[in-house]
């Protein structure tokens, strides 16, 4: 825990701090869409709430952009407006268990090769801007052997992230 809080302290930490989470339904976790406050009832709001109550000193902004369903093709595709409203100090991704989940749900999971250039595109502009970046890797919660089989091509999109 003491790691976790020197790492969210040498991060956001600052004047004015704007945290900026992305990702799919994870991310989401029932925020009101067309509400910018809504951070979700999930981790955003936990988060949100964490570090106010820790460093009440620090004004900090969170914005949660979270879409239930997307995959690493619809962030891509909606960053830059994302992004440029809010031009956070500050962005989090969680991305990539739809991308997975895509086969049995959707008929066809994303490419490993196109989910890592739609993640390095997004990565690419955010670093043009010098916001700092925090990565989450996709994960799954479910032990049942159906989804047992999709540990192999989840480790792939994993090593994307890392």
């Amino acid at each position: 825990m003491d790691e976790a809080l020197y790492l969210f302290k040498k991060l956001i930490l600052a004047d004015n701090s704007t945290i900026l989470f992305q990702g799919d339904s994870i991310t989401d976790a029932g925020r009101k869409n067309n509400h910018n406050e809504s951070l979700g009832d999930g981790y955003v709001m936990m988060t949100a709430v964490w570090l106010s109550a820790l460093y009440p000193e620090y004004p900090m902004k969170f914005y949660n952009r979270g879409v239930g369903g997307n995959r690493i093709g619809d962030l891509r595709h909606r960053w830059e407006k994302d992004y440029s409203e809010i031009r956070p100090s500050l962005v989090s991704i969680l991305i990539g268990i739809n991308d997975v989940l895509g086969k049995p749900f959707w008929k066809s999971s994303t490419p490993t090769e196109r989910f890592q250039s739609d993640y390095k595109s997004i990565l690419e502009q955010t670093q043009q801007s010098r916001c700092q970046i925090v990565l989450l890797e996709p994960f799954l919660l479910n032990s049942t052997r159906s989804f047992l089989e999709l540990t192999e091509e989840l480790n792939k999109k994993i090593e994307v992230v890392r």
